[in-house]
C-alpha cells in the first residue's frame, strides 16, 4: 500500500506507521494525492481507484482488513473511536502548532507581528496540550485507553501522546508518570521510527532523478549578463565610460 505524506504532520506518519508496525503491514511512501483538500494529511490508497485520507480513518482500515486482528473489539467500538475522535480534536492540533517553528513562510519572512503572536499562541497551545494529557491519564484505564487490553485506541493516542510529551520535555515526566510509562509500551520506537527515515531517503533518491537537472556550465556569466543588458537598457549612462570631468 502506497502512502502518499505530502505536508502531513510528522505525528500523523507516525499514528499510520505505528498502526502498520503493530499489525505486520508494510507502507511505501508515494506521491498520488490530486486532491487538494487532503494534501496536509496522509493519504493512504487502497487501489487505483480508492485512496483514504487521515490519520485515523487510515489507523481503522489497517486495522479492520487486518486478518486475526486484535486491536478490535466489538463490545469497546464505541469507546475506541470517542478516544480516536478526541485524538484528533484535542492533540493533534496542538502538535501541529507546535511543530510550526517559526521558520519563513515560502520565501518571506515573518514580520515581528507575527513571531510575537506566534509565540503567543504557541504558550497558550502548550497549556491547552498539558490539560488534553491530563485529562487522558485520569480517564484512561490502568493499562490501556479503553479495558485491560491494548486496543487501536492506544497505538493511535499513544503515538500522538508520546509527540506530546516530547514536545514538552523533562518537566512533563513527573507531572504525567503514568502517562509516560503507558506510552513507553505502545508509542513508536526504533520499529516505526527507522522504516519512515528510511522510506523518506528512498523517495527522495528515486524523485531526485526524476527532477530535470540543472544547467550549471557559464550560468554565472548568463545571470551576469541578463542583469548587465536590464542595468544598462534602465540607465544608459552606464554603458558607456564618461569622463569624470564631464
Amino acid at each position: 500500500m502506497s502512502l502518499d505524506i505530502t505536508r502531513a504532520p510528522d505525528a500523523d506518519v507516525e499514528v499510520c506507521y505505528n498502526v502498520a508496525g503493530v499489525l505486520k503491514k508494510s507502507l511505501a511512501l508515494g506521491r498520488h494525492t490530486v486532491d487538494v483538500t487532503n494534501v496536509s494529511q496522509p493519504c493512504l490508497k487502497v487501489s487505483p481507484e480508492c485512496s483514504i485520507s487521515g490519520a485515523v480513518s487510515i489507523a481503522r482500515y489497517l486495522a479492520e482488513t487486518a486478518e486475526g486482528s486484535k486491536l478490535k473489539d466489538g463490545l469497546e467500538d464505541v469507546k475506541i473511536l470517542q478516544w480516536l475522535e478526541w485524538a484528533q480534536n484535542s492533540l493533534r492540533p496542538a502538535l501541529i502548532t507546535l511543530e510550526d517553528k517559526g521558520v519563513p513562510v515560502g520565501i518571506l519572512q515573518r514580520t515581528v507581528v507575527q513571531r510575537a503572536s506566534l509565540k503567543k499562541k504557541r504558550a497558550a497551545t502548550v497549556e491547552s496540550l498539558e490539560n488534553a494529557l491530563a485529562y487522558l491519564q485520569d480517564n484512561m484505564g490502568e493499562t490501556a485507553v479503553v479495558g485491560k487490553a491494548m486496543s487501536l485506541a492506544d497505538y493511535v493516542v499513544g503515538a500522538y501522546a508520546c509527540n506530546a510529551l516530547k514536545m514538552l520535555g523533562g518537566e512533563s515526566t513527573k507531572t504525567f508518570e503514568k502517562l509516560q510509562k503507558w506510552a513507553d509500551n505502545v508509542a513508536p520506537s526504533s520499529r516505526v521510527v527507522d522504516p519512515i527515515v528510511k522510506a523518506k531517503k528512498t523517495l527522495e533518491k528515486v524523485e531526485s532523478k526524476l527532477r530535470p537537472k540543472p544547467i550549471v556550465n557559464g550560468m554565472e556569466s548568463r545571470i551576469e549578463a541578463v542583469f548587465t543588458k536590464a542595468l544598462h537598457k534602465a540607465f544608459p549612462m552606464v554603458s558607456e565610460k564618461v569622463p569624470v570631468a564631464k
